[in-house]
């Protein structure tokens, strides 16, 4: 969101970018728009969600712009609200199909609140965004909307890394959440059968740290796998750097997961870092033109650790996936996708020297 935001300055709005303010989260960046965190009593759960729709509509309901930006299904009841009470234009960002998520698949009750949320806060919107071809499919068979797609690429950085460089790095790297649907157990398992010395770095945090590490433990591993916690965005690309692999898994089970661009993979591409991830829609259409990761048609420990070996092992396969991330990231960078973003928001039906 700091992107789009940053995006709407320079198209001359007034931009608040308000979110959540977590007990670990960390500082952000100086910005030319206002930034609001809410600090909240609960960090998760249905009372979470209900306190921060709270927060959300009073503060969109009593405030000066002319447009309110919903992102994903559980801000969209209080900015909902609060738009049609103030006879102001919504947008509304989906970046997944929230009831679909991996940490409801097992959670029947809770995913029906979802489904029953969505069915009354979705249908009849007329401003709406995404970021993949799946979730733009899903809105419209489901609701009849299409969607606007922007996807969400990262901004261009400077590949510091030489191949030699990545050569002697002995990192496989997973960046993001540490949730479920991730595969995590599963990656972990597989260093067991991945060539020494490469040892695999989790950095970022989640529900499930503390269940994984005791799993590392466990199985003697512990001295191979390392938990960074949340890191900055500047540590974390300094970390993304300095890998040797990246690693992106995910369930086939969950729908959201299926049609899915997690973030990760397009870092990944933007740090010149070859990768192992699934080979689902998303995935696979870059590779088909680019070839920039190993797409595994399954997640066990074998498929996962012979991947990893087979790039570790393969100099020259190696070689040839940094050279083809170096073209793929001149079109899957935000300087490219930025324009998108700005006819859409551009075509408005409001004042553009508003605030926003």
């Amino acid at each position: 969101m700091q992107r789009f935001a940053g995006a709407l300055h320079h198209m001359g709005w007034k931009v608040t970018l308000i979110g959540r303010l977590k007990k670990k989260s960390k500082p952000l960046a100086r910005s030319d728009y206002k930034v609001l965190r809410v600090n909240t009593i609960f960090e998760q759960g249905l009372l979470f969600y209900g306190v921060i729709n709270l927060v959300f509509f009073v503060r969109a309901l009593f405030s000066g712009s002319s447009v309110l930006y919903s992102v994903d299904l559980d801000t969209l009841p209080a900015v909902r609200l609060a738009a049609y009470l103030r006879n102001k234009t919504l947008v509304w960002d989906c970046h997944e199909i929230f009831p679909y998520m991996p940490e409801l698949y097992a959670r029947p009750f809770k995913q029906h609140i979802w489904k029953t949320i969505e069915k009354i806060a979705v249908p009849g919107l007329k401003h709406v965004l995404t970021v993949t071809t799946g979730v733009a499919r899903y809105l419209n068979e489901s609701y009849g909307i299409v969607p606007s797609i922007v996807h969400n690429y990262p901004y261009t950085i400077k590949a510091y890394s030489t191949l030699d460089d990545k050569i002697k790095s002995e990192m496989v790297l997973f960046q993001g959440a540490i949730n479920e649907g991730r595969c995590l157990d599963v990656l972990i398992r597989s260093i067991q059968y991945v060539n020494p010395p490469m040892k695999l770095i989790i950095a970022g945090d989640g529900p499930l740290k503390n269940e994984l590490e005791f799993l590392s433990v466990s199985m003697g591993l512990s001295h191979r796998i390392k938990f960074t916690g949340e890191l900055h965005p500047d540590e974390l690309k300094k970390l993304t750097d300095q890998a040797r692999i990246g690693i992106s898994l995910l369930n086939a089970e969950h729908r959201n997961s299926w049609i899915s661009l997690a973030n990760k993979n397009l870092d990944y591409i933007m740090a010149v870092l070859p990768a192992i991830t699934v080979d689902f829609p998303e995935y696979r259409a870059i590779n088909r033109r680019w070839q920039v990761a190993t797409l595994l048609t399954d997640t066990h420990e074998q498929t996962i650790s012979a991947a990893i070996n087979q790039l570790y092992a393969d100099q020259e396969l190696y070689s040839k996936r940094m050279q083809n991330c170096l073209e793929a990231r001149k079109e899957l960078c935000w300087e490219k996708e930025v324009g998108v973003f700005q006819k859409f928001m551009e075509q408005l039906p409001v004042q553009m020297d508003g605030p926003f």
